[in-house]
């Protein structure tokens, strides 16, 4: 079960999703954990960080959420990851081997760089034994902006987090807590996660991250693509960032995703030969969740447990809320993270 101290409820969970901020905290009821409150907006990319923190505070007092403590999701833009296989290093020299791969194949400057990395294990490459590192990166200028303006409307921020982390968690949470999935338990699995712009793709293995893929498509994309299978016209959309207020048109491509879905299962399994996953957890909402659970079963022939089937066996994690689970996952994942807890990242 979570952890939360001797607190009797978490810290609140901000998601700020590229097209909504969402805020989720849980209490302890018993030997329970549920959903206490939940909130969400859209996003109003003029706003700035400034105001996204000014709208988290008056939500706070309005929908009566507990406490000022915050974990914060790292805007996924700011995101850059890559790959990498470095030689099998002491724990001392690996962080910084980290940063240098980091710098050389992202083409960032590490001394302005939050840089976190994953290690995936031990792969064969040619006749050497390597370690397979995931490196996520973000600007620390941005992030620096965004603590503070929290931090100057009475905030106290734990901690930011990446998407994978924080839906790994999740996932893992609810399979700890309630065994639904067909497959191996001791298999790996696939988590998906659908946004609104950008799907994650990530593959657990005995609770180490081993593959994480950000896909550029999202809701709105399989949502168009939909609804204009006969046309030949790439679907285009304004969009726009919280630090980058000017809209922008982009041509958004068609994407299956049942199919990069297959090209992602194929690297990991010449990476981790023999450790192919049984499982797909499928976080989507639901006007493109049957679409995208057909292209899922159909590609790659893994057992899709959908929102419903997690909804069904803990639905105390919805609470009242009539949103879907695709929505308040992350926001929810993101209140689980309590320093001190079992859970911490």
């Amino acid at each position: 079960m979570l952890g939360f101290g001797k607190n009797r409820y978490s810290p609140l969970g901000v998601d700020l999703a590229k097209d909504c901020v969402c805020l989720s905290q849980l209490r302890r009821a018993g030997g329970r954990v549920v959903l206490s409150g939940f909130a969400s907006w859209a996003s109003e990319g003029e706003a700035g960080y400034a105001g996204v923190a000014e709208q988290v505070v008056q939500s706070l007092k309005r929908d009566r959420f507990l406490g000022r403590r915050v974990v914060v999701r790292v805007p996924d833009h700011l995101l850059n990851i890559k790959n990498v296989r470095i030689p099998t290093l002491p724990d001392d020299e690996l962080e910084e081997a980290v940063r240098w791969e980091a710098g050389e194949r992202l083409n960032i400057n590490p001394d302005e760089s939050i840089i976190r990395f994953y290690d995936a294990g031990e792969v064969r490459q040619g006749s050497e034994t390597r370690r397979e590192i995931i490196i996520l990166a973000a600007p620390a200028q941005p992030l620096n902006e965004l603590t503070e303006a929290l931090d100057a409307n009475g905030l106290e921020v734990l901690a930011l987090e990446a998407a994978p982390t924080m839906l790994a968690r999740f996932q893992g949470y609810i399979e700890e807590s309630v065994y639904v999935s067909a497959g191996d338990a001791e298999a790996p699995h696939v988590i998906l996660h659908i946004g609104a712009e950008h799907t994650w793709v990530l593959i657990a293995d005995c609770g180490r991250l081993v593959f994480v893929r950000q896909m550029p498509v999202g809701s709105l994309d399989l949502g168009q693509q939909q609804q204009a299978q006969a046309s030949a016209e790439e679907p285009e959309r304004a969009t726009y960032d919280l630090d980058d207020p000017e809209p922008r048109t982009q041509a958004r491509p068609r994407v299956d995703v049942g199919q990069e879905l297959a090209l992602c299962l194929r690297y990991h399994g010449v990476t981790f030969p023999g450790r192919r996953p049984e499982t797909a957890w499928l976080f989507a909402p639901d006007e493109v969740l049957a679409g995208v659970a057909d292209s899922i079963s159909s590609r790659t022939h893994l057992a899709v447990i959908s929102p419903a089937t997690i909804t069904e066996a803990l639905p105390d994690l919805s609470g009242d809320t009539d949103e879907p689970l695709s929505q308040i996952a992350p926001s929810l994942a993101l209140a689980m993270n309590w320093p001190g807890g079992r859970l911490a990242a």
